[in-house]
This record gives C-alpha cells, structure tokens and sequence, in this order.
C-alpha cells in the first residue's frame, strides 16, 4: 500500500501478521498539524485488547500499510469492546463468593482496583492463584482496565513490594473469592471477541 497523508478526523485499519500471530489495529486521528497528530489506536491479538491515545510531535503526518474505514465501523468495534469489558466486570461483581484476606494456591479471584494515587480511575482483574510466598503470588491474569482488556496463559510474578495495585485491593477489601467457570467464562469472552474483530479486520482490509 502507499504512503498516505492524515486528515484531521479520519479513521484507519491494519491487518498483519508477525511471527505467525495475527494482529489487527484500527486508529482515530483526531487533531492533524504540521508535524504531528493525536491519535486513539487499539491493537488486537488473540485474547488481547491494548488502546493508547497519544499525542505526537515531530512526526511526519503521513501512515503506510494502512487502509481508511469508516467512523462507524471504528465506533462499532469500540462498542463491542466496551460491552464485552462491562459483561466480563459485571460476571465477576456478580459472582463474588467471599472477601479474600490472604492468598491460596488453587483460588479464583475477582479485583476491584480502586482509584488512587497512580491510577485515575477504576480497574478489575482477575486471578487464578498458581502459588504463594511472602512477598510474591503466581497467577496467571485477566486485565479489565482503560489501555489493557485480555488474558495471557503466562504465570506472572506479582509481588506486593512492586505490584502495589494487589497491596491497595487487599487493604481495601475488594479482592473476592470466585469460581473457576467464572474465570474460564471470562477468557472464552475476550477470545471470542478477539477473534470476532480480527476476522472482520481482515475482511474489511482485504476489499
């Protein structure tokens, strides 16, 4: 595809695929000058959703590999990605057995991460405990927050000293006893969602 020019207000698609996983990412620019642009992009792979708006300086206006759409196709993968995020938070609100004071390998769990002195407003996750130490939980993840909607099948290390977010859910009580189904319910969600706007990015890209 050619190099194209940014015009205030316009939308745009990508479709590729790096290292055999497919990627789709669609972008709103809002405010177009000179040399530089702001600019709202969410990027989509299996199982994972990231958004960042940003403001650029500096840059040429101007994209390649990239095909315009149109803003309601833009504002419908949003909305789709914006419902899915609400049923998935509103699964775990409604499936909380019983406020969580300490950690056990094997538990399910649903957090509300609320507003505070790093975060400008509220998050959720959940959690499938592998293993606990004094300072450190193995869980693998579900994110739900405003840059970061998915699941990886990674163990990550969450310790308290630098993963102060866990610190804040404990000691505020909103970390909540769940089901495994309700967690596995939750990951088939974002996967079907994930795959759903991959197959249509793909179609629209290759008119």
């Amino acid at each position: 595809m050619h190099i194209m020019k940014i015009d205030a207000d316009s939308y745009f698609l990508r479709h590729f695929v790096n290292k055999g996983t497919e990627y789709a990412s669609f972008s709103h620019y809002g405010e177009v000058w000179d040399n530089g642009y702001t600019v709202d992009t969410y990027l989509i792979y299996d199982g994972n959703i990231y958004f960042e708006d940003a403001s650029w300086n500096g840059v040429s206006p101007t994209i390649k590999d990239h095909k315009s759409i149109m803003a309601r196709q833009f504002n419908r993968w949003v909305k789709d990605i914006e419902m899915t995020k609400e049923l998935v938070i509103n699964m775990g609100r409604n499936a909380r057995l019983s406020f969580v004071s300490e950690f056990k390998a094997g538990d399910y769990l649903f957090c509300r991460i609320p507003q505070y002195e790093y975060n400008d407003s509220d998050w959720h996750c959940f959690l499938e405990v592998i293993s606990v130490d004094t300072d450190c939980v193995k869980a693998r993840m579900i994110t739900i927050n405003k840059h970061s909607f998915g699941y990886s099948n990674k163990i990550d290390d969450i310790t308290f000293e630098e993963d102060y977010w866990l610190d804040v859910a404990l000691k505020t009580g909103n970390i909540f006893l769940t089901e495994r189904t309700v967690f596995n319910r939750a990951i088939n969600l974002i996967q079907q969602l994930t795959s759903k706007i991959i197959s249509e990015a793909k179609n629209e890209f290759d008119k």
